[in-house]
């Protein structure tokens, strides 16, 4: 999304298309948000309609509406349809989970991390699996030895996610230490 006319023009000229742009909240991140963010304004721009879109159906994917959804709801027409996904329940999150962990040795039950988990979108557990197993593996070091991911290491992962996500408030929950 590093030049949104170009792409816009691009979806013009092959109409009827279709523009996803995936994790629109992350592409569209600026290290300052006090500043004035020149992508947000051109995708705004578009969507706004100064050009023909009639024949152009835009799909924006995020995993965190919070920033991104007050400036694209304070004018009406520029988004038709919101579909939110609740995060997955604790079926899915224990299905999720098993895929993600499937070649790691981990202290904590499976049933454990489901809890932890709770609220957490797949990308965000994937993300907490791999704080997790980083945090493991530097533990480990060199010593050669298979990192085994603890509790402790979930926990830590989690807090750092959360302090990411803009979190105040941990949902963490404890662990038996191991």
């Amino acid at each position: 999304v590093a030049q949104v006319r170009p792409l816009f023009e691009l979806a013009r000229t092959l109409a009827p298309s279709v523009v996803v742009i995936e994790d629109v909240d992350l592409a569209l991140r600026t290290p300052d948000p006090a500043l004035p963010n020149p992508l947000m304004k051109d995708l705004l721009n578009e969507l706004d309609g100064l050009q023909d879109r009639e024949a152009v159906m835009v799909v924006l994917t995020s995993n965190s509406r919070l920033q991104l959804e007050q400036a694209l709801a304070d004018r009406p027409g520029r988004i038709d349809h919101t579909i939110r996904y609740e995060p997955p329940g604790p079926i899915h999150r224990r299905n999720v989970l098993a895929s993600y962990l499937r070649d790691m040795k981990v202290l904590v039950t499976l049933d454990e991390l489901t809890q932890l988990c709770e609220g957490l979108t797949p990308a965000q557990m994937f993300e907490l699996v791999k704080k997790a197993a980083i945090r493991a593996i530097r533990r480990v070091g060199t010593s050669g030895s298979e990192p085994e991911v603890s509790g402790l290491d979930f926990r830590a992962a989690l807090e750092e996610l959360n302090a990411a996500r803009g979190v105040k408030e941990s949902r963490v929950r404890p662990f038996p230490v191991q």
